[in-house]
């Protein structure tokens, strides 16, 4: 994902990309975020303010696949970084991830008890 893409967040009504510091969607009218949330203007330096990690999808998708796994699948769905239809595709590819992940571990349990056991 280039640059661009990150400093863009979707409007949670219609979907359409944004600038981050759009309050309202030209297209269907509806608030980006609530009145009064940080992030909406700009910083004390006079420059536009970083999106929040949550609104970057890089952040989301390496806390969903080397830290959290499924536990990670709110973030996801908290971040505005993603559309619908990439929500519901990541939720999926996560818990797959996941069940690959517990499947792995309980072979490698399984095979260290039979070692242990063979040695005995």
């Amino acid at each position: 994902m280039n640059a661009s893409y990150v400093d863009k967040i979707l409007c949670p009504r219609c979907e359409a990309t944004l600038p981050f510091t759009a309050e309202v969607c030209p297209h269907c009218g509806s608030a980006t975020r609530p009145i009064g949330q940080p992030g909406a203007g700009s910083d004390d330096a006079g420059g536009p303010s970083a999106p929040p990690l949550l609104d970057r999808p890089w952040v989301v998708l390496s806390l969903l696949f080397f830290v959290m796994a499924i536990l990670g699948l709110p973030l996801l769905w908290k971040s505005r970084a993603f559309s619908l239809a990439a929500k519901i595709v990541l939720s999926i590819v996560v818990t797959l991830y996941t069940l690959a992940l517990f499947a792995g571990v309980g072979a490698i349990c399984v095979w260290a008890y039979r070692r242990v056991v063979e040695a005995m």
